[in-house]
């Protein structure tokens, strides 16, 4: 609600169970803001993890008849994948961990033509899915990755740096 193109703000959670994401709802004051204005107005003081993974611009919020925020009325988010802010990688210039780390990043994100340099966060990623992509990185290549390192570097190509080097120090 600080941003000076919105008027008002509401955030809430959709999705199915163990699925939810976060989703954030604004009316704006004038021009619509873009939703990478957005994201990056909230990322200067929110960490990646809590940041929304939807935004929708309405003209009103749905109120109900006592004139309260109507949160079960807000709309579904449509599934809209952020643009890249640089072109994509090749996929052929990763090593046989860094494709086995993006292979496991396109299964659990359910998103075939995922590039190793998008971010986890911009993705909708959150703690259930970090959760399972360490799973399986663990199960396939045997390393155990430490949660707080998806926060840190949340790309699949940063990932998979910190997997070889945790590969490297087993014995």
């Amino acid at each position: 609600a600080r941003h000076p193109a919105v008027a008002e703000a509401a955030a809430a959670l959709h999705g199915p169970e163990g699925d939810r994401r976060l989703t954030a709802y604004v009316v704006p004051s004038g021009t619509a803001p873009h939703p990478d204005a957005l994201r990056a107005f909230l990322a200067d003081s929110l960490p990646a993890a809590v940041l929304p993974g939807a935004y929708v611009v309405l003209d009103a919020f749905p109120l109900t008849p006592n004139g309260k925020l109507d949160r079960a009325a807000l709309p579904e988010p449509q599934a809209v994948r952020p643009e890249p802010t640089a072109a994509p990688s090749q996929d052929e210039a990763l090593d046989p961990v860094g494709a086995a780390v993006l292979a496991i990043w396109r299964e659990v994100l359910e998103l075939d033509d995922l590039t190793p340099d998008e971010d986890l966060f911009d993705l909708g990623g959150h703690s259930l899915i970090i959760t399972a992509i360490a799973a399986r990185i663990h199960e396939r290549l045997g390393a155990v990755v430490p949660l707080d390192v998806f926060f840190d570097t949340p790309t699949a190509r940063d990932v998979a740096s910190v997997v070889r080097a945790l590969r490297e120090e087993q014995p």
